[in-house]
Order: structure tokens, then C-alpha cells, then sequence
């Protein structure tokens, strides 16, 4: 599945991952080819699909984010806004099951904040998501800024625009960098632990890879209408 030569970057670009605990069973989603490959708990390839809602997502700007939802359907939202005239509103699709068995998923967007890319998206275990945004705001020496917002997979609805809410500003005495994934893992006492890492991409100089872990109470969390 993944190629390693140069120049089959869009057959190895894996942009974002899902899982199913149940089966131990992956699914990647490769930017640029905007395909989505399912992997055996092994990380074997076992089947991939191109859905066709996905087919003009761009060479660099593909599903960034995509999660399983505790009902087995998948959501997947690309990364940048598809013009400058929507900059809040990013494409992204539903699909009823598992993307290899299901692959014409229905549409609908996400609405974050202005101007920044969706990079990734984590769920807690009441249904809400985590969803991780980026933005560039200083090319040399690289700057980027960083959102967390949060939205009810439940009121996901084809067609229609999925709403966020601002929840935390990547600021901090803690270095900032271009951050890339996000995972929540639920804690004993209730609380969760949140993982923020960022993606160097082979530019150590310019980039770095840094690993933040932050710990929320779900409770104070707001719940997005």
C-alpha cells in the first residue's frame, strides 16, 4: 500500500486515521489520491476505495480529518475551505458504515474559524469531537496558530452545515509549532487526556516535532448547538 519512492507521495500521504477497537481494524486516508485504504489489526492491507465525493478534494488538501463513530458510520472533512469566499466552511462527508462496504457517503460541511485548515479530529466518549485547526501566519521563520474547537457528532445532518465552538488557543509558554494530530484518552477519575503532536515534515530547521499533553474535565466542555 504505502509506496516508498519519492515519487508516489500520494501513495503513502496519510493524512488521517480511524480505528475500530472492536476488530482492531484501521482505515487511512491518503491525501492526494483522496483514496481510503482499510487495514487488518497487523496493518496489513486488506481493501481501499476512492469514494467519489472525495474525488476533487485537491493533491494537498485532502481528508485530513476522519473518525469511526460509536454507530460504525465515519466522518471525514477536508482540509481547507473549497473557496475565499467561505472561508469558515470546509467539505466534508458521512458515510454510513465502513468506507470500503459504504463508499458514497453523503455530504455536508463544517463550519470552523476563518481562514484556518481542519488537521485533525479526535471523539470523546460522550460523541463530542475534538477537532484540531491550523493556521500559517508567517512563512520564514515559520509561525503557525492554532485552534481546538468542539462539535456534536449528533447533529451531523447531510446537507446541512455542521456548527463548532471555539474551545482553546494554542498559546502557551510551551512551544508552539505546526500541529498536526489529536487524540483524547479517558482517564480513571473522569477527566481526559489530551495529545497534541506536531509534524516537523522533514524540515528540522525550520520545523519541529513536539508532543504536548493536556488534561480537560469533559463536564466543563461546552456542548455545541
Amino acid at each position: 500500500m504505502f509506496s516508498s519512492s519519492g515519487e508516489e507521495k500520494a501513495g503513502r500521504d496519510v493524512e488521517s486515521v480511524a480505528t475500530d477497537p472492536a476488530t482492531g481494524r484501521y482505515w487511512a486516508a491518503l491525501e492526494g489520491s483522496n483514496r481510503i485504504v482499510r487495514l487488518s489489526p497487523i496493518l496489513k492491507e486488506t481493501d481501499q476505495v476512492a469514494p467519489r465525493a472525495m474525488a476533487l478534494w485537491g493533491i494537498n488538501t485532502g481528508a485530513e480529518a476522519m473518525t469511526r463513530l460509536p454507530d460504525g458510520r465515519f466522518v471525514a472533512i477536508r482540509e481547507i475551505p473549497p473557496s475565499l469566499g467561505e472561508p469558515r466552511l470546509h467539505e466534508a462527508v458521512l458515510f454510513s458504515g465502513d468506507p470500503i462496504e459504504h463508499p458514497n457517503p453523503r455530504k455536508f460541511f463544517f463550519d470552523g474559524p476563518d481562514n484556518f485548515s481542519v488537521v485533525d479530529m479526535t471523539l470523546l466518549p460522550d460523541g463530542r469531537a475534538l477537532i484540531l485547526m491550523r493556521r500559517l501566519i508567517w512563512p520564514l521563520p515559520m509561525r503557525f496558530a492554532g485552534r481546538i474547537v468542539i462539535a456534536d457528532t449528533a447533529l451531523i445532518r447531510p446537507g446541512k452545515v455542521w456548527h463548532s465552538v471555539p474551545l482553546a488557543s494554542l498559546a502557551s509558554v510551551l512551544p508552539v509549532d505546526n500541529f498536526e494530530a489529536i487524540a483524547a484518552v479517558p482517564r480513571p477519575d473522569g477527566r481526559i487526556t489530551v495529545w497534541l503532536m506536531s509534524d516537523d515534515n522533514a524540515m528540522r530547521v525550520l520545523q519541529r516535532t513536539l508532543l504536548w499533553k493536556l488534561s480537560v474535565d469533559p463536564k466543563q466542555l461546552p456542548w455545541p448547538k
